[in-house]
């Protein structure tokens, strides 16, 4: 069903439900990764894009759970409920939809309820990372205008990432921007904490392995194993004379605002 013929609640079956927003239009937001060619994606039906360091969830085989982090964008477009299919289908805080004939997941509030659970849409609500230029441009092409945004009093209200967050981003970012640049005869520079036969180096790279999280890399006593996670890639990349894009911050529709104290 469209969702902008859903009206307030969409029932699909006995106990389960689904609470929209009001209004004829809903915020969604696409997340791209550092150093794919979706992250430099523009379009001037984009609302607004904001760099981040989003952190990903994982299981192990007996239930543990670990999380990891990328340097991404989120990507804010103003999509009319008509462009919106939702599916008969239970989500359970993830409400399955179709979007121009991709079908996405809402990342949105649910609880249970006297009658079974309940789905609640956000007027602004998240569809997942890792996406494409082409299915960025597929949003973009029936996505509102800014221009027109303002005409219909459509704004949006972001936060620019804390001193923590940048600081999270710009190391996310050197390490890709790095892993993939390290050649022979560059440099390494440990992290705080960590020593290589008692050095933080710099230590020069000899070779990278395929496949493998960590470089050969020579000292004064020979031939050493660096590992990824031991690399400080900020200052890395700054040994090496690489300049690491800044977080990119824009807003079209509406103010920044100051970031909230931790």
């Amino acid at each position: 069903m469209r969702m902008d013929l859903a009206g307030e609640t969409f029932h699909v079956e006995e106990g389960y439900e689904v609470r929209l927003p009001p209004g004829n239009h809903l915020i969604v937001v696409a997340g791209a990764h550092f150093g794919e060619p979706g992250y430099n994606f523009d379009h001037p039906n984009v609302a607004a894009k904001k760099s981040e360091l989003a952190e990903f969830k994982h299981y192990r085989g007996n239930g543990s759970k670990f999380w990891t982090s990328k340097a991404g964008i989120r990507f804010y477009f103003v999509l009319p409920k008509a462009q919106i299919e939702l599916l008969p289908e239970k989500g359970y805080s993830y409400v399955p939809v179709l979007i121009r004939g991709r079908k996405c997941h809402l990342n949105v509030s649910g609880g249970t309820t006297s009658g079974g659970w309940r789905d609640c849409v956000n007027r602004v609500a998240h569809i997942g990372c890792g996406w494409p230029t082409k299915g960025l441009q597929s949003l973009a092409e029936i996505a509102v205008s800014p221009i027109e945004c303002q005409a219909q009093g459509i704004t949006l209200e972001i936060e620019p990432p804390d001193d923590s967050d940048q600081r999270g981003f710009i190391q996310a970012a050197a390490a890709v921007t790095m892993r993939n640049s390290l050649e022979p005869g560059r440099q390494v520079l440990l992290r705080d904490g960590y020593s290589c036969q008692g050095s933080r180096g710099p230590f020069a790279v000899e070779s990278r392995p395929r496949r493998k999280r960590h470089f050969i890399c020579a000292d004064t006593m020979g031939l050493v194993r660096i590992q990824y996670s031991a690399i400080d890639w900020g200052k890395t990349a700054e040994i090496n004379g690489v300049t690491v894009p800044s977080p990119v911050m824009v807003n079209r529709i509406g103010p920044v605002l100051e970031p909230t104290p931790a």
